[in-house]
């Protein structure tokens, strides 16, 4: 831009797109300030929308807690109103006994949380009586376990030990699945043998009635 060029004519856009944009154009003492100056209003209008976000997200922050707090309400009235707790306690034992596993718990070896009944437990405290009181959900138990080998009894003793600490009546009836293939015809299992018998420590629970299903045949 000419040099004798008046200040207050110097285009800002020039400035701002064309010198700006160029590494070759160098401006005058006078289009310098007025860049100078640009450069200080459009800073002045970054800074207050940095400051206008810091304050916005002070506000979001605040809606969020408020959220967070109207959230638990809803979740408590609408508790206060759920239906099944309107339900007799022998309907809901009844609900409880048809969720099992071919009529038997289900124990599976390192994760409680797989196993069923047992999240019962962790509903409220009303499922939680009911189902510790109620013998039909733990006389007859299945274990499943991962592998047949010297570990296998304690593990099988540490599965019983979680149910006759919580419920009322320890299991008597003891249906033990050692294998990935629980589903499988009796032909597939492999033979019982009797060195078997001394993986298995006394258990902490009187049985009458045992049921033994090992591992699949490798051949």
């Amino acid at each position: 831009m000419s040099s004798d060029k008046d200040v207050g004519v110097i285009d800002r856009e020039w400035i701002e797109f064309n010198v700006g944009r160029s590494n070759t154009i160098i401006l005058t003492e006078n289009e310098a300030q007025i860049a100078k100056d640009l450069l200080g209003e459009v800073q002045g209008k970054l800074d207050r929308i940095d400051l206008e976000i810091v304050r916005l997200n002070a506000v979001i922050d605040d809606l969020k807690a408020q959220r967070e707090v109207i959230l638990a309400q809803t979740v408590r009235i609408r508790t206060a109103m759920a239906p099944h707790k309107r339900l007799p306690s022998e309907l809901l034992s009844a609900i409880f006994i048809d969720t099992l596993y071919s009529g038997r718990a289900l124990i599976v070896q390192g994760n409680l949380r797989e196993s069923w009944p047992w999240p019962l437990h962790a509903v409220c405290s009303r499922w939680r009586d009911i189902a510790i009181s109620d013998i039909r959900l733990w006389k007859s138990v299945t274990c499943h376990l991962q592998e047949m080998d010297e570990h296998v009894g304690e593990s099988l003793s540490m599965a019983l030990q979680s149910i006759t600490a919580s419920c009322e009546l320890p299991p008597s009836r003891l249906e033990i699945d050692i294998g990935e293939y629980a589903d499988l015809s009796h032909e597939h299992y492999s033979q019982f043998q009797p060195r078997y018998l001394s993986f298995f420590p006394p258990l902490p629970t009187p049985i009458t009635g045992l049921r033994l299903s090992l591992f699949p045949c490798s051949g």
